[in-house]
């Protein structure tokens, strides 16, 4: 996948939660808590940005590379 398509797919994970805070204005009736219905959408999606890209805390990575980081930090770290 491009970083074109990976722009894109993450535009519409960030417009599904702004549709959804939309959706779920903040009330409380007849017992449905919506800000917590939102929260809980919202948690779901920010999900799908791991499948796009992975993170190191620091720095953004294809899922390729992040791959590759992942084992070169085990040969690095001792087994035991």
């Amino acid at each position: 996948m491009d970083y074109k398509e990976i722009a894109e797919k993450l535009w519409d994970i960030l417009d599904n939660i702004d549709t959804a805070s939309d959706m779920f204005k903040p009330c409380e009736a007849n017992g449905i808590k919506s800000y917590n219905n939102f929260y809980e959408y919202a948690m779901k999606q920010t999900v799908e940005r791991h499948k796009l890209l992975k993170s190191d805390g620091y720095k953004l990575y294809s899922n390729k590379e992040f791959a590759k980081l992942d084992m070169d930090n085990e040969e690095i770290e001792p087994k035991g």
